[in-house]
């Protein structure tokens, strides 16, 4: 069986991680970190109201039973469990959030009450006494916002609560006063000149109050033009921006059309001028093995004229490819197959040369092709531009076998290309 104290040790480690916070009718905020000073805390309160306000002595009392019965539930046959079971119920038996450990009271903590007579703890139960419980709440809010008390004039209901915080605020509720001045004419000057302090008061309340309001309407005024300004001037830089964007936007999708325009008109040229392209340049190496080929058998001929016997080690093949009795002298028949030969591999490399002079022209067709939709997209092309480079794109391809003067127009096109954008 674990002692009292020992549970109350538990208590305040909870409390420690995790204090409560007190919010009393004055609004004024007051944390508890251990049982001693809860206790301690509503202690004071049940003693200061005991005979006096029942209401505060109530909500005390019931604090303080809630801790008791906390402790009184507690399963005390070890510290372990008696530490669950404030672990589990401390927080439903206090109402308190789980994201909020804020708790408010109808009630008065005794530090936020001063020695000054309205705030006294004796003009609280005095009010009590001749004004009753809900007055002495609308009391409390006078004397938390003293700014109110014009309004409470205006409020038939609070007329009497206003009276009284002025009696109390001009110490005519103070018995030891009136008896100091027990003369009616003594008694008289002091009322009317604490009235009229009050009356002062309140008129410099209402004349700083009218004041705040006119220079915080200046300062509106200000705020309201500042921001006025500001606006205009970002909606006007926003509309710039917006007529910028959709000329530019329509100048882009003007592009685009024509650029689309454009590759609907070249699309199957430039695929035409691809394929022949890589048609040619198959060609390219088929006569290239071609020409290699013809060398060799040719050069094997020119071998059999010159040396017509052929040992195949004892056996010998003699090929007469020309008769000897022809009368015709060896040396102009070998010079004749020799010029021969050359004339033909000639031939053939012309025919290669031909062949990659044309898959390389219809390669820059292709590019130039792109190129030209590109600068259409860009728009730095002009009309006669375009139709020098359309002109160009659909010429006869030269073969390389007989020279023209499209050198002429590509020098020209080449000089102009490198010109846009200078």
């Amino acid at each position: 069986m674990i002692k009292r104290i020992e549970i109350t040790k538990i208590i305040d480690e909870k409390l420690i991680e995790y204090p409560i916070r007190y919010i009393d009718l004055m609004n004024k905020t007051y944390s508890i970190n251990s049982y001693e000073k809860y206790i301690q805390e509503f202690s004071l309160i049940k003693s200061a109201f005991r005979e006096s306000i029942k209401e505060f002595f109530d909500i005390a009392e019931n604090q303080i039973n809630k801790m008791e019965s906390l402790i009184n539930d507690c399963d005390k046959t070890d510290i372990e469990t008696a530490k669950q079971y404030i672990v589990n119920n401390f927080d439903n038996k206090f109402g308190i959030s789980r994201y909020n450990r804020d708790i408010r009271v109808k009630t008065l903590f005794i530090q936020s009450l001063r020695n000054e007579n309205a705030y006294s703890i004796n003009t609280i139960k005095q009010i009590y006494e001749e004004l009753g419980y809900d007055n002495l709440l609308i009391y409390i809010e006078l004397l938390k916002n003293p700014d109110l008390l014009n309004s409470y004039f205006s409020d038939s209901t609070k007329q009497n609560v206003a009276m009284h915080y002025i009696l109390f605020k001009t110490n005519h509720h103070s018995l030891s006063k009136f008896k100091r001045n027990n003369t009616s004419s003594n008694l008289y000057n002091m009322m009317e000149n604490n009235i009229n302090e009050s009356i002062n008061e309140i008129i410099n309340a209402k004349d700083d109050y009218i004041n705040f309001m006119n220079s915080e309407k200046e300062d509106y005024i200000t705020f309201k033009k500042e921001e006025k300004e500001k606006f205009d001037s970002w909606f006007s830089k926003s509309d710039e921006e917006y007529i910028d964007f959709m000329n530019n936007s329509r100048k882009n999708l003007s592009n685009l059309e024509k650029t689309y325009s454009e590759k609907l008109k070249v699309e199957e040229p430039s695929k035409f001028m691809l394929e022949k392209s890589n048609e040619y340049k198959k060609k390219t190496i088929h006569w290239a093995i071609a020409i290699v080929v013809v060398s060799i058998i040719l050069l094997v001929l020119l071998g059999f004229i010159l040396s017509p016997k052929i040992e195949f080690g004892k056996k010998i093949i003699t090929v007469n490819l020309f008769s000897t009795d022809m009368p015709v002298y060896s040396s102009i028949i070998i010079l004749s197959m020799i010029c021969l030969i050359i004339y033909i591999i000639r031939i053939f490399i012309k025919i290669m040369m031909s062949s990659k002079h044309l898959s390389e022209e219809y390669r820059q067709k292709y590019v130039l092709t792109y190129f030209y939709l590109s600068l259409v997209n860009s728009g730095n092309i002009d009309e006669k531009l375009g139709n020098i480079i359309l002109s160009l794109l659909f010429t006869k391809a030269d073969t390389g076998l007989i020279k023209n003067d499209n050198s002429n127009e590509n020098e020209s096109l080449i000089k102009t290309l490198t010109s846009i954008g200078k």
